[in-house]
């Protein structure tokens, strides 16, 4: 389908993002995408087999179900789409990923390794630095959106400024939008730009699994940021226990006590 036709909606945390509504040329998309699984279905474990390769996007090719197995599963069984892919969606479900182990791969190292993903980071900023030293124009694909990541800051700063109430996903505090998570957790969500700001639309209701999911990963921030502002160690110990990535207690403390001496001059409230 031509990508101008394809509208989506949906609610979450920023890469842990649910698109409850995906449709193309106003029709409901979702019975096109199940087809397409479908059709997928009897071969997806034999490419998994054989994969090696577990790039950040998938371009100049259609995308397949076994690209990012984790989110196509869970779409399968829910109908909602996770639109920050494997790559990111993964991180919230360490117990479905003990160890890192991810179809055969570990995740980090093999499978989306961020070594790789620094390494491409690096040479962006190389690049935006030469661009920003020029005396040149910036280049037109600058003020293009591109696949993947886009900020859309021109559209979003135009419906602002001239009252186009265009529709966007952005991060605001939950203020009723998502009645079913805590209020005023920073939640990504779909909003209209109007003159003055952002008026958050009301999202759509959510699976209890994933309700919990979310809510679970809020409440271990909301204790993060408490171990911070508190300077507390051992809160920081219970907030990376909450989180579930670290599940063993004295690795937390060890990792604790690591992160607070490397970056000691930044963190005087622990001393």
């Amino acid at each position: 389908m031509p990508e101008e036709t394809f509208t989506s909606f949906g609610i979450g945390l920023n890469h842990l993002t649910f698109l409850t509504r995906l449709r193309t040329g106003g029709q409901d998309a979702v019975p096109l995408l199940h087809a397409k699984l479908d059709e997928q279905s009897g071969v997806v474990q034999s490419e998994l087999d054989h994969k090696t390769i577990w790039d950040n996007t998938v371009v100049n090719r259609a995308p397949r179900w076994s690209d990012d197995p984790f989110s196509w599963g869970l779409f399968r069984e829910k109908s909602v789409f996770p639109c920050a892919m494997d790559r990111h969606a993964v991180e919230f479900y360490p117990e479905r990923f003990p160890g890192g182990a991810y179809h055969g791969h570990l995740l980090g190292r093999e499978a989306f390794p961020i070594d790789a993903r620094i390494g491409l980071g690096d040479t962006w900023y190389d690049e935006m630095l030469a661009i920003a030293n020029s005396p040149d124009p910036l280049p037109r694909e600058y003020y293009e959106n591109v696949p993947g990541e886009s900020e859309q800051l021109l559209e979003i700063m135009h419906s602002l400024l001239y009252d186009q109430r265009g529709v966007f996903s952005v991060n605001l505090p939950n203020t009723g939008q998502a009645p079913y998570l805590p209020m005023h957790a920073i939640l990504e969500c779909n909003a209209s730009a109007v003159a003055g700001g952002f008026a958050a639309l009301q999202a759509d209701a959510l699976d209890a699994e994933l309700v919990s999911k979310l809510s679970a990963k809020i409440d271990a921030i909301e204790m993060t940021v408490d171990a911070a502002i508190k300077g507390s160690r051992d809160l920081m110990v219970q907030a990376m226990l909450a989180d579930g990535t670290v599940t063993d207690s004295d690795v937390a403390a060890k990792l604790a006590d690591d992160l607070i001496a490397d970056h000691r001059r930044h963190l005087p409230q622990f001393s």
